[in-house]
């Protein structure tokens, strides 16, 4: 990633280079984000961040991305089990009055009361 963003094979990248390459992954950071990552990367803070002061700051930052994509995943898990129960819920006497029907229909052809239907 960092070769990447160097446009200029510089051996360093500006902070417009820091900024665009953080902002070419999918993970929503706002301008205020990435100027807090600038600010944490550029530990000298002459305007130039080397290949050893983005290593740590990239790897924490992959480590949150990581960590922050597993909980929205177990939020959206939740959510769907959420709405699943509360159909449940909402169709339940529903459901409760189609298994009736069912199984009175079911014993008006089971005659033998074997439990089991022929079609």
């Amino acid at each position: 990633m960092f070769h990447h963003a160097d446009k200029d094979n510089s051996g360093y990248l500006s902070y417009q280079e820091f900024a665009e390459a953080f902002k070419t992954l999918a993970y929503g950071l706002s301008d205020n984000d990435i100027k807090t990552l600038i600010a944490l990367a550029d530990d000298n803070a002459d305007g130039r961040i080397t290949w050893e002061e983005f290593i740590p700051v990239a790897i924490d930052c992959i480590k949150t991305f990581f960590a922050r994509n597993k909980i929205l995943q177990k939020i959206k898990d939740k959510e769907r089990e959420i709405r699943r129960e509360a159909l449940q819920l909402v169709f339940a006497e529903e459901n409760a009055k189609c298994t009736s029907i069912m199984m009175k229909r079911f014993k008006k052809i089971d005659e033998k009361n074997t439990g089991h239907i022929k079609i």
